[in-house]
């Protein structure tokens, strides 16, 4: 697997700034921001491509990875809001999410606990809930 540090110097600077500003960069851009002469930039990316490297590719997953780590929490957020206020299918993902729901009816783990009305479900995400704000301690 590839590391920055494995990266030439100038693909280095190029890379950071290019996953700082996740995919709304083109290279010229990138080398322009970064300092670094492009055509230099487009050698050292075909230079790569020739071992096999995908400078590109290496971009999308750092940004992919950054942007994911940085939304998952508000998209929790967002769920566990909805779910409170009793809207079934949040329920259902937050229990799927935190591996408490087997089947639609099915609430397992440490609660072993059937659930079949709203409010049991309402309940279940509760404890749910605490659980996992405890595991986050």
């Amino acid at each position: 697997m590839v590391i920055v540090e494995d990266l030439p110097p100038v693909l280095q600077r190029v890379y950071r700034v290019m996953v700082e500003h996740a995919f709304t960069l083109s290279l010229k851009q990138a080398c322009e921001i970064a300092g670094v002469n492009y055509n230099t930039a487009k050698s050292e990316i075909h230079a790569l491509r020739v071992k096999g490297i995908n400078f590109y590719k290496l971009i999308t997953e750092e940004a992919k990875e950054r942007l994911f780590n940085e939304a998952t929490p508000l998209i929790y957020q967002k769920l566990i809001e909805k779910a409170q206020r009793g809207n079934l299918k949040a329920i259902e993902l937050f229990l799927r999410a935190t591996g408490d729901l087997r089947s639609k009816w099915e609430v397992d783990g440490t609660m072993k606990m059937q659930v079949s009305t709203n409010k049991e479900l309402i309940q279940a995400l509760q404890e749910a809930k605490q659980r996992l704000e405890s595991l986050r301690r």
